[in-house]
């Protein structure tokens, strides 16, 4: 609770108080490494979901929480990795085909990036972001009537969603 409150520092402190006394104790390391990762320590948030995947190596979120990490590390490789293992083991994860289109859109692979944004879509059609994110994979690749079209269906969907006016 600390955490959403925007005291990540203090909720921080009591994770570790919490691992400090049972160092496999998963929803602590999990939220530790979401701490870690919020206040940009990449590396020390990727060590934490290690943890947890050690401890519960089907745990999907703890693959997608590392990719994110390692695409904010400009790991691409390693975060394509990690979403795909997460996929592998929730092949409904939207989410996780949504992270992954970002990262392939980072190496500039705007074809998987489309089609994972595409999957994704297929597993939630109100999913706004990936409107969104596909529009930016079509105008990165020149299609600027694809682009138009999904920016139009993120609006739709979701007013609010600033990044779909472009």
């Amino acid at each position: 609770a600390l955490e959403k409150d925007g005291k990540t520092k203090e909720a921080l402190q009591h994770f570790n108080d919490a691992i400090r006394l049972k160092p496999d104790y998963m929803l602590a390391l999990i939220n530790r490494g979401t701490a870690y990762y919020k206040l940009g320590s990449y590396q020390q948030a990727i060590d934490d979901y290690n943890q947890v995947i050690r401890l519960k190596p089907d745990y999907a979120d703890a693959y997608n929480n590392r990719g994110t990490a390692h695409r904010d590390k400009d790991d691409f490789d390693a975060a394509i990795a990690d979403y795909t293992q997460a996929i592998a083991l929730e092949p409904k994860y939207s989410y996780a085909y949504v992270n992954r289109g970002l990262a392939y859109s980072d190496k500039g692979d705007f074809d998987a990036a489309i089609a994972d944004y595409t999957q994704a879509l297929s597993l939630d059609s109100k999913y706004a972001a990936a409107y969104s994110n596909r529009g930016n994979a079509y105008g990165d690749k020149g299609d600027l009537a694809a682009a138009i079209a999904d920016f139009d269906r993120a609006v739709a969907l979701d007013p609010m969603y600033a990044s779909s006016y472009k």
